[in-house]
């Protein structure tokens, strides 16, 4: 798994020609967030969870499909109070690795600055790695918005 978040940590530049600008300063925030998560999650805070979480937002999990053979993985959403209550469920395999991040350049005023995140996140089942979670950056401060992570199992062939 170390092996794994290492490369990611190599290549990533590599596949965004935006990355290899001056990087921008969305790390700090994004690295903020997942600290903040994982203190909470550690201590089951279910309100300072929800606050790291956009009112829309929504988390997905890549979970074995058992019924179908031909699609060996399954997304699952969690919306609302369901995604609070996966988070805050006792996990000691859960973790959350920052690999990189980027400001969009597309302006959302209203909502805060969109900004696409590379994560690796553990404890959910199989890895959770994809690199476009989307978080919005308002007053100093992330908050999760989705991660469209089609690439469901993508993460356990590769960890």
């Amino acid at each position: 798994m170390k092996f794994f978040i290492l490369l990611l940590t190599i290549l990533t530049p590599l596949a965004h020609s935006s990355s290899l600008d001056a990087p921008d300063d969305s790390i700090k925030y994004i690295q903020e967030w997942a600290d903040g998560v994982q203190s909470a999650v550690k201590n089951g805070d279910k309100p300072a969870i929800k606050s790291f979480f956009d009112g829309g937002a929504v988390f997905f999990t890549c979970e074995q499909n058992k019924t179908e053979r031909n699609s060996p993985y399954q997304l699952t959403p969690y919306y609302d109070d369901e995604l609070v209550d996966l988070f805050a469920k006792p996990n000691q395999k859960f973790a959350i690795h920052v690999i990189s991040s980027r400001y969009s350049d597309q302006e959302v005023s209203v909502i805060g600055k969109l900004t696409f995140a590379f994560l690796v996140i553990t404890g959910f089942g199989d890895p959770i790695a994809y690199d476009e979670f989307r978080f919005f950056i308002k007053d100093n401060k992330a908050q999760y918005y989705i991660g469209e992570y089609y690439p469901c199992g993508w993460g356990s062939m590769n960890c």
